[in-house]
């Protein structure tokens, strides 16, 4: 949608080092227009219904956390994060807006500083006479579950030291 809209300036990706197949982008976008007037309004409807999604999660995390968006500067990062920031910015009265120089390298920080959290379940139907049994079967799912997740983190350099692990057990009540 933003390459049909010339929101590149009609260089492509990476400063013109991925060029864009402009006619492709426009055949595949009228195949899908629909109703739509033409490919031109369906690429705006794109970015609007793209803008709408980030906003709403904007808008949760922030307000969730107890953060009015209007006392704040919107930090855009990713490849994408300058497209949408100014947009965004408006529709949720922030201060303004920040474009790190490298936004892409910020989105790849972000990712680098972030722990690394992988889940491991199993969901089990168990009919239980006696309390020892279910206690007995979830234990042997456990230490089944565990070295899943030993034989994952090793297979990804993680040192036993770095590892954590939780554990939670969901019993639903039947009366």
């Amino acid at each position: 949608a933003h390459a049909v809209l010339g929101h590149f300036g009609g260089r492509g990706l990476l400063n013109g080092g991925f060029a864009l197949n402009l006619e492709r982008t426009r055949r595949e976008l009228e195949k899908r227009k629909g109703d739509f007037r033409d490919v031109e309004t369906f690429a705006h409807g794109i970015i609007g219904v793209s803008n709408s999604v980030i906003e709403r999660a904007l808008r949760l995390i922030s307000i969730e956390r107890g953060h009015d968006p209007r006392d704040y500067t919107l930090i855009a990062f990713g490849g994408a994060g300058g497209l949408h920031a100014c947009d965004l910015a408006r529709s949720l009265e922030m201060l303004g807006v920040l474009l790190p120089v490298f936004p892409g390298g910020l989105s790849a920080l972000g990712i680098l500083r972030a722990d690394v959290v992988r889940d491991f379940s199993r969901t089990v139907l168990l009919a239980v006479q006696e309390p020892r049994d279910a206690r007995g079967k979830a234990g042997q799912i456990s230490r089944g579950l565990r070295v899943e997740a030993e034989t994952f983190l090793g297979r990804e350099g993680f040192q036993k030291k770095q590892r954590r692990f939780e554990y939670r057990l969901d019993v639903p009540r039947h009366h």
